[in-house]
């Protein structure tokens, strides 16, 4: 039986590298991985204004108490504005600045380039077949 362990390590050489290269491409704006990882993750909900905590928590897979640490420090950093639900005052609400979407399209650029950097002279079919590995080895992480 094969030894696929070194998987393992390979996958954790590329968080560590994309991590630093991250934390390079977009140092001047003083955000952790986690806003930038809140950042990503608000941009997939854009159509959903105001975009609720709870939502957010739900997309990213971690507790509100995480999620409102971060929104804390973007909303200090003039990208976001937390508002309270009209409804219910338990509950807040998120709205997206303009320095919000002009972040992202930094982080965006970064991302791009990383993703450029790491797929590069990899074969098509190659790629697909990786993607279709990494997909089951995440969940078969999340059925645990």
């Amino acid at each position: 039986m094969n030894d696929y362990r070194e998987i393992g390590d390979l996958i954790y050489f590329i968080s560590k590298e994309t991590k630093t290269r991250m934390d390079e491409g977009v140092k001047e704006n003083k955000l952790g991985q986690g806003q930038m990882l809140t950042i990503m993750n608000l941009m997939k909900l854009k159509d959903n204004i105001p975009i609720s905590q709870e939502l957010l928590a739900e997309n990213m897979g971690i507790n509100k108490g995480n999620i409102s640490r971060n929104l804390m420090k973007l909303s200090e950093n003039g990208f976001i504005d937390i508002i309270q639900d009209n409804d219910d005052k338990r509950k807040k609400n998120i709205i997206l600045k303009d320095t919000f979407f002009n972040e992202f399209i930094e982080i965006s650029k970064v991302l791009e380039d990383i993703f450029k950097d790491m797929i590069k002279n990899i074969r098509e079919e190659d790629l697909l077949i990786t993607l279709k590995a990494l997909k089951q080895m995440k969940n078969n992480l999340y059925k645990k």
